[in-house]
């Protein structure tokens, strides 16, 4: 029996004509046809999970200094291009809500008990088929524990530890790691 392959279209940070991670490169992204969106949050220093990619806002914003130092209504003063707004993980969930939007929520920077947080969040949210995933394994298998139900990915750098992972799902041993690679 041959394995029946379903493929999504995924707006990367949104879609690329808009500045990255903003509602409106989302926006831009479900109008021109992305099945999901898939973007980054990271904490404020006061403890919101904010919407954006890089550890500082330097590079995507008209502000300077690490996510991790700045308040959420410092964060929201700066402009992330277009006169966009970083959005907060609430405003998006929010929105997914409304327009039935897929989600796949990369956790850049997990703290102890984002796992707890983050998952609640999540299943209160009851979006349809989200994706949790991270570059950090331990976060990943602590959120899988605690929701079972929603689907997570572990990412990866490396080649060598990709090529691994593409050989264990042909094998049955990673069943939709490939998917998130």
């Amino acid at each position: 029996m041959k394995l029946q392959r379903t493929y999504e279209l995924i707006a990367h940070r949104g879609h690329g004509s808009q500045p990255e991670n903003t509602m409106l490169a989302f926006r831009t992204g479900l109008d021109k046809g992305a099945d999901r969106i898939e973007f980054d949050i990271q904490k404020s220093a006061d403890g919101d999970y904010v919407v954006i990619h890089d550890s500082s806002v330097d590079r995507t914003t008209n502000g300077t200094g690490e996510v991790a130092r700045l308040t959420t209504a410092e964060l929201r003063q700066l402009d992330a291009g277009k006169g966009e707004k970083l959005p907060l993980f609430s405003e998006v969930i929010d929105w997914a809500q409304k327009n039935d939007v897929a989600l796949d929520i990369e956790v850049k920077h997990p703290q102890a008990g984002d796992e707890v947080e983050l998952a609640q969040m999540v299943r209160r949210a009851g979006l349809r088929d989200p994706w949790v995933m991270s570059f950090h394994a331990d976060f990943e298998e602590k959120f899988e524990s605690e929701a079972p139900e929603i689907n997570t990915a572990v990412l990866v750098r490396e080649r060598a530890l990709f090529d691994k992972a593409v050989m264990g799902a042909q094998v049955g041993a990673a069943i939709g790691l490939g998917t998130a690679l």
